[in-house]
């Protein structure tokens, strides 16, 4: 195989391999912010309580720093994309929120902010 050729199936053999990783990790970051999501409901313990929250407002912002395939090849400035980045800055600012009521000692409160997060999520789901 001349060198030419091997160079160009290198590049793709790499390219392929970061468009799948970025796939994965955004598929990474909705399973940690489901699972988390449940935990959140579930628990009475305000210890587990803020590490879900907390692990969930890193998936968050890790998933808005990635696009799902229906928005790649949209321009950053799109609506769409921006509709998207907008729907994570919600999450995160929701999850915000929680993390405060659940620094106060009101976990309740916290826990009830999950069906605000279910909404969020249901608004910003692109697939």
């Amino acid at each position: 195989m001349s060198k030419n050729m091997l160079a160009v199936l290198l590049v793709s053999v790499c390219a392929f391999g970061t468009v799948t990783a970025s796939a994965a990790g955004l598929s990474d970051n909705m399973k940690t912010l489901n699972a988390n999501l449940q935990i959140v409901e579930k628990t009475d313990d305000a210890a587990a309580l803020k590490d879900a929250l907390t692990e969930m407002r890193a998936a968050a912002q890790s998933a808005k720093a990635e696009l799902p395939a229906k928005l790649k090849g949209k321009a950053a400035d799109s609506a769409e994309v921006k509709d998207y980045h907008h729907g994570y800055d919600v999450l995160t600012g929701q999850i915000d929120e929680a993390l405060k009521l659940a620094g106060e000692g009101k976990t309740q409160e916290a826990k009830a902010m999950t069906e605000q997060f279910k909404i969020t999520r249901g608004e910003k789901t692109v697939s």
